[in-house]
């Protein structure tokens, strides 16, 4: 399954009652017309029933003796589980039952004791007919029932067992828990995730370049000066070896030139439609589906927890806040990012708009990461999800709040599921996502986990086999 698909569930009224907070799926609609049918545990709880009644009527047995031999019948036969005759028995009965049970040893009116016990017995084996007739939760996409069931006792299914995914649990544990002298008050609990290469690819380049090189693409008839011009020419005409050696700088002049002269609802929209059509060059898959899914399992059990997960991303604030909710569940407005300055002005109709200036207003990487932090948040976060030289400061910043904090560092050393780069722990060097050495042996020495992607990740991508 993936994000968006739609399925059936056949669920007992105690289930729905239990999950209806649950954030993970709504209630929508009944199907018109449709009515579950379920007939194989009934009818075999039906004929158990028949023959209990038939051996006790006709004096084989006594009734008592009957509805035990019936329970063990629908143990044997699926029809019921001691865990389902536990959640079902009335305890009213039970107290019945005793009394029925102890007035063999007290003097009494015969017929009112043969009375007691045969009500007493017919009530219990109402209970185990109907206890063996309910239904189980089901679903008609076998596929998405796995995940669901695992993901009742393990809030992160996708990861391997190990110091890593025992920290995380750690920590929601020690932070949530109000007798824990490390407890964190609701309001104080905040988690920040850097995105290209913690929350989703970004290798063999960051997704947002390949948006501003579409871009150009789409612009080039009004620009005619870019068939000649670099580093536009490299673009238009697909010159891989010239795209190879652009720098920071001609990136810079790309996206200025891409990504600017529209209004913010106008970018929003170019950004959703080119979300909506991109593949990853190696994967074929769409970006959004490019998130992983161990980071998607972090992110709801924090929030689960109390935690409000902010993206703090080096990459462009408004290109992420326009799909955020629909890949992270993360609204627009708990998105930090690199921004440009907007301009106040109208549109031809006479409405307040705000335009995109070609003009850097926050550059959200390394330091600028913890000043924006306090800018939005104005306080330190309790954990911080990184993977690159460009988050060591907002780690160091989760660390000195003081308090409980957890720092965690994803390292990509999985070249087979992903990519392999560091150029930490022999891993080979790469300008996109730097993890260094340094950085490496700082995580170690300040107690941060470093996230082996190949051995603590399970599962990388919610499409993988």
């Amino acid at each position: 399954m993936q994000a968006g698909d739609a399925t059936i569930l056949e669920v007992t009224d105690s289930f729905f009652y239990e999950n209806r907070r649950e954030s993970d799926f709504v209630l929508i609609r009944g199907i018109e017309g449709y009515q579950v049918q379920h007939v194989s545990h009934a009818l075999v709880a039906l004929t158990i029933t028949v023959a209990m009644m038939a051996l006790a009527a006709f004096n084989v047995t006594t009734m008592l003796n009957a509805a035990l031999l019936a329970t063990a019948a629908m143990l044997v036969t699926g029809c019921l589980t001691i865990q389902r005759i536990w959640d079902s028995l009335d305890w009213r009965t039970v107290v019945v039952l005793g009394a029925a049970g102890s007035s063999r040893a007290t003097s009494g009116d015969t017929e009112m004791k043969t009375r007691a016990v045969f009500l007493s017995t017919l009530l219990f084996s109402l209970i185990l007919i109907l206890a063996g007739c309910s239904t189980t939760p089901t679903t008609t996409t076998s596929s998405a029932s796995q995940p669901a069931a695992a993901a009742a006792t393990d809030p992160l299914p996708s990861w391997n067992n190990g110091p890593a995914k025992q920290a995380i649990i750690d920590f929601v544990k020690t932070t949530t828990d109000k007798s824990n002298p490390k407890f964190v008050a609701p309001e104080d609990r905040i988690a920040t995730f850097d995105q290209d290469g913690t929350t989703w690819v970004e290798h063999p380049i960051y997704s947002q370049v390949l948006f501003m090189f579409d871009r150009v693409v789409a612009l080039a008839p009004q620009h005619p000066e870019w068939k000649t011009k670099q580093p536009f020419k490299a673009i238009v005409t697909g010159d891989k070896e010239a795209i190879a050696k652009l720098t920071l700088k001609d990136i810079e002049v790309i996206g200025l030139a891409t990504s600017t002269g529209t209004t913010t609802e106008e970018f929003q929209a170019i950004v959703k439609d080119w979300m909506a059509t991109a593949k990853h060059p190696r994967y074929d898959k769409p970006y959004p589906q490019m998130v992983y899914q161990p980071m998607l399992e972090v992110m709801k059990y924090l929030r689960d927890n109390g935690y409000k997960t902010y993206i703090v991303t080096g990459g462009g604030q408004d290109f992420v806040r326009a799909y955020a909710q629909q890949v992270y569940g993360i609204s627009p407005e708990q998105v930090i990012g690199s921004a440009l300055e907007t301009q106040y002005g109208y549109n031809k109709e006479g409405q307040g708009v705000l335009m995109r200036a070609p003009k850097l207003l926050l550059n959200n990487n390394f330091s600028g990461k913890p000043e924006d932090i306090y800018l939005f948040l104005g306080r330190h976060p309790k954990a911080a999800f990184g993977n690159s030289t460009g988050d060591q400061q907002m780690e160091e910043y989760t660390q000195a709040n003081g308090g409980a904090s957890l720092m965690m560092m994803v390292l990509h050393d999985d070249a087979t599921r992903e990519y392999a780069y560091g150029p930490a722990q022999g891993l080979p060097d790469s300008p996109i996502g730097t993890f260094s050495q340094a950085l490496y042996d700082e995580a170690k020495a300040k107690g941060w986990t470093v996230i082996s992607m190949k051995n603590d990740w399970k599962q990388i991508f919610a499409w993988e086999k």
